[in-house]
This record gives C-alpha cells, structure tokens and sequence, in this order.
C-alpha cells in the first residue's frame, strides 16, 4: 500500500480489497465485527420501537454494501440507500436482491451533503459510522432534516472517541514508536486509535517525535492538525450538540463495550459487555452510554 500516494476518501471506498471488508466486517468474531454489530443492534432496537406503517419509506444515508438496508428491507419496508462508491452500491443491490419482501429498494450514487430527494419524502431516516467522511457533517443533518417528513425520525450511529475501547490506545502508539525507531514500516491507522485520543493526538502533533515521523512517511502530514482530529473525533456529547440544532433528540445511548475478543477471560469480559450493554438499554447507566464504543442516537422532526 502506497500511503504517499493514498486519496483517504477515494481509497476507502473505491479501492477494490478493501470493498468487500464492509460487507464481511458485520460477520467477523472480532473487535470490529463486534462493535459494527453493537451498533447495528442499537439502530435496529430504536427502529424497531418506532413501529413504523409498513408502507413507510426508508433513507440509508453511507449504506455502504447494504448491510443495514438488506435489514430493513426485511422487516417489510421500502428502502433507499445512498452512498459516494458505485462498486459498494452494487454490492448492496447483489444483497438485497434475494430477499423477499413486501417492501422495495433503491441504491443512489449521491452525496449525503446534497440529497438528490424531494423535501419531506421519508419517513425515518438512518445512517452508521459515515460522519467522519464528511466535509460538513452540519450540512448532511441540515439536509437529513430537509428530506424526512414532519414527525419523522432519524437515527444515527457513530464510533464514539472516548469508548472504553479506547483504553489499548497508549499501547499501539508505543508499537508504532518502536517500528519507526527500528526503520520497520509499520502499517498502522493513525486515525483509527489517536482520534479517541484527540488531547494525545495534538500533543503528539506538537512533538519533536511528530516531525521525524511525518519526515519518513507524508501520508501523516495530512493527518496530524488540529482541524483532522475536529472531523473525525465524535463523542456522545458532540454528536448530541450537532443533531440537536435541526432536530429534537428523544434518546442517545452507548453500543458496544468490552466487545475486544480477548483470548484471556474472555466469557467473562462477554458477560460483562452484555451486562453493560442491558444496564443502558434499560435506561440506567448514565456514566455507560456516554462510553459507549459507539453512540446511536434517535431524533425526531417537530
């Protein structure tokens, strides 16, 4: 992988090895098939409480490869999936196309910052993990808003930056350290790990140990401000703020906890994500849903 070279946005959602990963990703027996799938089920819980008329139309903004859709689509209702990638699209559309349903789909090559759709044309409007691809988050509620009809809903998933996940954080930036040092390539997503650290991050950025970094590989110089570490650090609070200045928030919770397949104790850290995990569906654990390894949120339009 030529990391000089990397457009991040063009990469990931058109490069053809890393396609498929969103389509497995849901179905793996690890830390990220375990926190997509926390998430998924919070969104679908939430979905699912709305009891929404079957003939309800449904918007999938960043559906990806249709994984959430096809989920939709199976409950009975209509779904429309839009998403920047052509080749996840067909993904999507190969997913959906066996199941049987009393509803239909669509997939739309757009932007979720320009939604190509009438005003007030859905009923309910869902989303997971796309707002860190954005260049104006504000814009894509704005329009999100724009198109659902009065009384309609929006639920949005988001990794969450301070998810007790996080914690391994210190860790991987030691693994990295230690691979520069030794002049080893050291293939590792800055972003995945120093955005639940942001305060870390831009001490890092500042450092003398940055710009040695930043001197070997220049993929890293894109991704060491301040402005970087804004658009794609969300927190519970932060993404709580941004709904709530078009739209009513009726409800944010945490998904996921110590979802890491840990090869120690892990029946018992399992049994303590469940425990986790039913504390805040119940609507205790205040602490809990704000740590949460993603935050799902439900919004309505007045």
């Amino acid at each position: 992988m030529d990391y000089n070279q990397l457009d991040r946005s063009i990469y990931k959602w058109n490069n053809e090895s890393n396609l498929t990963q969103w389509d497995y990703f849901y179905h793996q027996d690890n830390y990220n098939g375990n926190r997509l799938r926390a998430r998924e089920r919070k969104l679908l819980q939430y979905f699912d409480s709305l009891s929404l008329p079957k003939g309800a139309k449904i918007l999938d903004l960043g559906c990806g490869a249709g994984v959430t859709s096809a989920k939709i689509l199976q409950r009975g209702y209509s779904v429309v999936g839009i998403d920047v990638s052509q080749k996840l699209l067909d993904i999507a559309r190969t997913n959906c196309s066996s199941i049987k349903s009393e509803g239909s789909y669509k997939f739309v090559e757009g932007n979720v910052e320009a939604l190509p759709f009438a005003d007030e044309s859905f009923d309910c409007v869902i989303g997971l993990g796309f707002m860190q691809y954005l260049e104006k988050p504000g814009r894509c509620v704005l329009e999100t808003s724009r198109v659902l009809k009065r009384g309609g809903y929006f639920i949005l998933g988001q990794r969450n930056m301070f998810g007790i996940s996080s914690l391994d954080g210190p860790l991987k930036l030691m693994r990295a350290f230690y691979y520069v040092l030794s002049n080893r390539r050291y293939e590792f997503r800055w972003q995945d790990t120093l955005l639940l650290y942001p305060a870390l991050f831009i001490t890092f950025s500042l450092s003398p140990f940055s710009k040695f970094i930043t001197k070997k590989y220049k993929y890293y110089k894109d991704h060491k401000t301040i402005g970087f570490v804004k658009k794609n650090a969300w927190s519970y609070r932060r993404l709580n703020k941004l709904l709530g200045r078009h739209l009513n928030v009726i409800s944010a919770q945490g998904a996921g906890y110590l979802s890491k397949k840990s090869k120690v104790f892990y029946s018992f850290f399992h049994d303590l994500d469940k425990y986790f995990q039913k504390k805040v569906d119940s609507g205790k654990g205040r602490l809990l849903r704000k740590i949460g390894n993603s935050t799902v949120i439900l919004a309505r339009k007045e």
